[in-house]
């Protein structure tokens, strides 16, 4: 979800995230964070909360391990190999 928050410019809170997320046409964005049901969408105050307890550090951290992993998902299906 913090990918979201980062990576889409329409998007600059977490209050907004939440409203984005519940819309009936961004289902894409609940398959890729891996929420079917908008009901199930966390809240903002959920996401600010995980946010506080977790320095910014470590949420970069999460986020760049989770891209670099889905890049090196993305090759290995390709084919290619990583350096």
């Amino acid at each position: 979800m913090h990918y979201l928050y980062f990576t889409r410019p329409e998007i600059s809170s977490f209050r907004e995230l939440e409203s984005q997320l519940k819309e009936p046409k961004n289902q894409a964005w609940r398959n890729f964070i891996g929420v079917q049901n908008i009901e199930k969408v966390p809240t903002h105050s959920s996401l600010s909360n995980f946010r506080a307890k977790v320095s910014s550090e470590l949420s970069y951290a999460i986020l760049f391990d989770l891209i670099a992993q889905a890049l090196q998902l993305k090759n290995s299906k390709r084919g290619v190999c990583p350096k």
